[in-house]
């Protein structure tokens, strides 16, 4: 799975990875992301294994901060967090199973890009 490609190292590269390397269709895609400051309105763009936009996400404004304040304190994004013109990125039904890709981006930078994949349920 690719995790990360830096484009910008003026700013602040999260860690991001998807919460599973593959979901199953009725599942709900988030991420764990976390970071040394809180990257308030970063969002997701996930695309499709034909590369089409499945979801261009809504900017994350909430962060909790973890750890020891001023020591080693970083700040995770909620899942809750993670939506799509409002809602969770549920798979529905009729979406394609496959390779699908994800950045995630603050602007126009792509602070990171990845791949999970996404099958039928048993």
């Amino acid at each position: 799975m690719l995790l990360e490609h830096e484009l910008d190292t003026n700013l602040t590269t999260p860690t991001v990875e998807p919460r599973r390397n593959t979901f199953l269709i009725g599942d709900t895609v988030t991420f764990n992301i976390e970071s040394e400051t809180p990257l308030y309105g970063s969002y997701f763009e996930v695309r499709g294994p034909e590369g089409n936009t499945i979801w261009l996400g809504d900017p994350i404004g909430n962060w909790a901060e973890i750890g020891v304040h001023g020591v080693d304190a970083r700040w995770i994004a909620p899942y809750t967090d993670q939506t799509a013109y409002l809602d969770p990125m549920l798979i529905e039904q009729d979406m394609p199973p496959g390779e699908w890709t994800w950045s995630y981006r603050f602007g126009d930078i792509i602070h990171l890009q990845g791949t999970f994949t996404v099958e039928p349920p048993p």
